[in-house]
C-alpha cells in the first residue's frame, strides 16, 4: 500500500486524470473499494491536489454581442462567425435571423416586412414546425423592382405568408416615385392607405438594411438612383436607409428630397413597432446598421462578427 494520505490522493489522481484509467480499475490496481477511489478523487480536489479549471474564454461572436448590447442599448442580438464568401455570410445570418423570428411566432400575428437579399435567406430558411391561425404580413413599403423579384417586398411578403399558412397585402406603387406631389396622391388612393394602416398595427418588422455605397446599394441596382448620386448621397452622409428613409451614422432623418419621395410607412410610425428585427451583414453595412439602429428603426439584430467589430470600433472612436 501506498505511504501517506497525501501520496495516495497524488498517486490515484495521477492514474485517474492524466493515465485515464477508470476508477474501477484503479480499485483493482490498489486493492480498494470502488467508493474509496471516487472519495479519494473527492478529497484530492477539495485539499487542491487537483486543481479542475473550465476555459471560459468567451468566442469572439459572444464577447461582440455583449459589447453591441452595451454601445447600442438593446438586448436582442444574434452575432454569426463571418464567412469571407458573401454569399455564404448571408446564408449564415439568414438562417440566425430565421431562428429568432421563429421563436416570436404565434397566432393571430401581424409581420411586416421590407426588403434585401439577407431578407430572403431569412424566409428562405425558416422552418416552421407547427400551425399558427390568422398569421398576416404586410409590405411595409413600395416596389423595388429589383432584377431578382425574389429579393423584393411583394416577392417576401408572399413567400413568408405562405410558409406560414396566412394571408399577405401588398403596396402595388414604386418605392420611389418622381414628385412629392405624386406621393401624396399615392399614399391617398384606398389600396395604398389600406395596406399603410395595416403596416402600423404590425406586431413586429422584418428589415433589411441597404447602404448607399453604390457598389451594394440595393437602390442602385433597381434604377431609382444612379451610381454618382448614390455616391453623393454616401458623402453628404446618408450612410443607408430603411424601408427607403435615408438617415446619417447618427441616426439623424436627413431632410432629403428623396426621403419626401418614398412610399412606405413613416418613420415616426415604423418606430412604434414593438419588435423591429435588423437583418444585415458584412462590415461594409456596419455604418448603416449603427445608423439604423440609433434612429430607433430597430431594437433588435441578426448580424455577424465582422460588421459587429467595425461597429464596435465607430462607436469607440466617437468617445
Amino acid at each position: 500500500m501506498l505511504g501517506n494520505d497525501q501520496d495516495l490522493m497524488i498517486t490515484v489522481a495521477v492514474d485517474y486524470y492524466e493515465k485515464e484509467l477508470s476508477q474501477q480499475e484503479i480499485a483493482q490496481k490498489y486493492k480498494i473499494s470502488r467508493v474509496t477511489v471516487s472519495n479519494i478523487l473527492k478529497r484530492s480536489r477539495r485539499d487542491g491536489i487537483v486543481d479542475i479549471r473550465v476555459n471560459k474564454k468567451p468566442s469572439l461572436a459572444f464577447s461582440l454581442r455583449i459589447e453591441l448590447q452595451a454601445s447600442l442599448n438593446i438586448d436582442r442580438i444574434v452575432v454569426c462567425p463571418s464567412d469571407a464568401e458573401e454569399t455564404n455570410n448571408r446564408l449564415l445570418v439568414g438562417r440566425a435571423a430565421s431562428d429568432l423570428l421563429r421563436s416570436e411566432l404565434r397566432h393571430n400575428l401581424r409581420i411586416g416586412i421590407s426588403y434585401g437579399t439577407t431578407l430572403y435567406e431569412t424566409v428562405d430558411q425558416l422552418v416552421v414546425k407547427k400551425h399558427y391561425r390568422n398569421v398576416q404580413v404586410v409590405q411595409l413599403l413600395g416596389a423595388l423592382g429589383s432584377r431578382d423579384p425574389r429579393q423584393d417586398g411583394f416577392e417576401l411578403a408572399r413567400a413568408l405568408s405562405a410558409k406560414l399558412d396566412g394571408t399577405y397585402r401588398i403596396i402595388q406603387s414604386p418605392l420611389i416615385v418622381q414628385e412629392a406631389r405624386l406621393k401624396e396622391m399615392l399614399m391617398n388612393e384606398p389600396q395604398i392607405a389600406e395596406v399603410l394602416e395595416l403596416a402600423r398595427s404590425a406586431d413586429l418588422a422584418v428589415l433589411g438594411v441597404s447602404s448607399n455605397r453604390p457598389e451594394i446599394s440595393g437602390i442602385v441596382r433597381a434604377g431609382f438612383l444612379s451610381v454618382e448620386e448614390s455616391a453623393r448621397l454616401y458623402d453628404e452622409g446618408a450612410v443607408g436607409n430603411v424601408c427607403g428613409v435615408h438617415f446619417d451614422v447618427n441616426g439623424a432623418v436627413l431632410p432629403l428630397s428623396l426621403n419626401e419621395r418614398t412610399i412606405a410607412i413613416a418613420p415616426a410610425e415604423l418606430r412604434l413597432i414593438p419588435l423591429r428585427l435588423a437583418v444585415a451583414c458584412g462590415v461594409r453595412k456596419a455604418d448603416a446598421i449603427l445608423g439604423a439602429i440609433r434612429a430607433g428603426f430597430a431594437n433588435a439584430l441578426v448580424t455577424d462578427t465582422d460588421a459587429a467589430l467595425k461597429i464596435v470600433s465607430l462607436v469607440k472612436s466617437e468617445e
